[in-house]
């Protein structure tokens, strides 16, 4: 299969992933996170990755897909009060705009966050995957 336009030369890596702990009560949340790297001859930039949460099958117990660059504190994800709130604070280009531009070999946090995420019980792994990029000049 044929990557889609501005994913070819892209990869995701260092993928840690684990609850936040909660209050009693409260959603619950889950942070998976990687590095994404540019392995291709030309810049790119406004990365999206989607990350999804699976089943001991593989199954899909939960899907997000936002930009890279952004990084959130337990503290900060423990203020979020919904979801949409959660998606808001996303930012295109990332903090300090480091998703803006990935020259050759240069690399970019990537954190996908899980709110109301699936239990510990039921979730088995964790995936992350560019799912989209463009080109930067």
């Amino acid at each position: 299969p044929v990557a889609p336009e501005g994913i070819d030369g892209l990869a995701i890596t260092a993928r840690r992933g684990g609850y936040v702990t909660t209050s009693p009560g409260k959603p619950r949340v889950y942070a998976a996170h990687g590095v994404a790297i540019n392995a291709g001859p030309k810049p790119k930039g406004f990365l999206e990755v989607r990350g999804r949460m699976l089943d001991s099958v593989g199954g899909v117990l939960a899907e997000a897909t936002v930009p890279c660059g952004n990084s959130f504190r337990d503290d900060q994800l423990l203020g979020f009060r919904s979801g949409d709130e959660l998606r808001r604070a996303y930012l295109p280009a990332g903090d300090g705009l480091s998703n803006q531009k990935l020259a050759p070999g240069a690399a970019v946090a990537c954190t996908v966050v899980f709110f109301e995420a699936p239990s510990p019980e039921k979730t088995a792994a964790f995936d992350l995957e560019i799912v989209a990029a463009q080109p930067a000049s």
